[in-house]
């Protein structure tokens, strides 16, 4: 605020632990590694500062500091994501074998429904099974990359940066509403895909039981797997604007430099801990939406001209299921975008402010410019995830929507 230049890193940790060498920690001598590490030692220091991690442990509820517990889920939402063991609810042995029980169970109903795609109804068996492959590859990508030691109930990273920052019920009441969105979705898929199967299909009563409580299970992991990258995204968007307030009323450009670095550092690493979840839920999606066009275009619009015609329902209500998680998807992924555009605002906002006469105008190019060239943003696979990207996609389904549906029309 004087006018000097912000000190280095070295200075301003030179009273925490040394910043860590790449062969101390890494015997991979990569540019991704080299980050890894830096933001993880970046997070470490932010989440332990001296003299606060006594305060901030003082605000706990007493459960918090207890291994099991994750404060920013609504009760329900962690009761869900732990059955689901996409979070644990429980940390050794009892949360490893929930964890494979999971796993297995999940894996049994892909092939399951692969088998049963080669007797009777591959749709509908197909189907199941584009969502059991990428709920399992999403779930068990969570689990490598240890999602529990972002949201808990490990370290809790996440959480105890929005205790900090003060945003966590903000948060929390953000993430309830999502939720409850998300559980909509899915139980609208449920009940229109029992709905299509009892009115387009002849099945065993058996048959007919196990394959809608293999799908209600199925929709509710990957409910739990989409409401997971939505509570974190909804974190990283606050954790932006939040930023913002707090260096507009510090007004101290090195602790601004300094908290953009640990927030950058935050934001990679959440996209980092859920990018192969993203991309195996969007995958299975896109599977899903390919099956369906191959069904429209086979059995086309006759429920238009016949609603008695056996299988042609499936052209007039297959929107009823299969639009409630492709919507979901976008939605996520719009969620994820909108990350990366805020972050994106952040040097217009800076260079904006004025702080009348004592304003450090010499200092301010320097700031604008590090959060500029920062590149921050929600990234997948090292590509940043901007608005553009949902957008294409978006009108991209409604021209194949609308082409299939055009010619099962004209060739009705």
């Amino acid at each position: 605020a004087d006018g000097s230049k912000p000190p280095s890193f070295e200075a301003m940790a030179a009273m925490r632990r040394p910043v860590p060498t790449m062969s101390a920690t890494s015997g991979r001598g990569s540019m991704d590694g080299l980050r890894t590490e830096h933001e993880s030692w970046l997070l470490e220091q932010r989440t332990t500062l001296p003299g606060k991690e006594d305060d901030v442990l003082k605000e706990l509820p007493a459960a918090a500091t207890e291994p099991h517990f994750a404060a920013s889920f609504p009760a329900a939402a962690r009761c869900l994501l732990g059955a689901y063991s996409v979070i644990p609810l429980r940390t050794g042995l009892v949360g490893l074998l929930h964890r494979r029980f999971v796993f297995i169970v999940t894996a049994a109903v892909l092939l399951h429904s692969v088998a049963s795609a080669a007797r009777d109804s591959w749709y509908n068996h197909l189907s199941s099974a584009c969502f059991a492959l990428g709920a399992l590859v999403g779930s068990s990508s969570l689990s490598r990359k240890k999602v529990q030691d972002l949201l808990g109930p490990n370290n809790r990273p996440l959480e105890l940066y929005a205790r900090q920052c003060g945003f966590l019920d903000q948060w929390r009441a953000c993430s309830t509403r999502l939720g409850l969105v998300v559980f909509a979705l899915c139980a609208c898929s449920v009940l229109a895909k029992t709905a299509l199967v009892v009115s387009t299909e002849v099945w065993d009563p058996m048959a007919f039981s196990i394959h809608l409580v293999i799908y209600a299970y199925l929709q509710g992991l990957f409910g739990a797997l989409m409401y997971c990258q939505l509570h974190i995204s909804c974190a990283l968007e606050i954790a932006v604007d939040m930023y913002c307030v707090r260096f507009f009323d510090d007004r101290y450009l090195p602790s601004g430099i300094m908290e953009w670095n640990v927030l950058q550092a935050m934001l990679r690493r959440s996209a980092r801990t859920v990018e192969m979840c993203f991309l195996a839920l969007n995958t299975a999606v896109l599977g899903l939406l390919m099956l369906t066009g191959v069904q429209v275009v086979d059995s086309g619009l006759e429920v238009v001209l016949d609603p008695r015609e056996p299988g042609g329902q499936i052209a007039a209500l297959w929107c009823a299921w299969v639009l409630p998680p492709v919507g979901l998807v976008f939605f996520t992924v719009f969620s994820a975008a909108a990350v990366t555009e805020k972050c994106n605002r952040v040097p217009s906002l800076v260079n904006s402010w004025h702080f009348g006469e004592s304003e450090p105008d010499r200092d301010r190019p320097y700031i604008v410019q590090h959060i500029a060239q920062s590149a921050a943003g929600f990234y997948v696979k090292g590509v940043r995830l901007s608005t553009v990207v949902p957008m294409k996609l978006t009108y991209l389904f409604g021209l194949l929507a609308f082409t299939l549906l055009s010619r099962s029309i004209l060739r009705n």
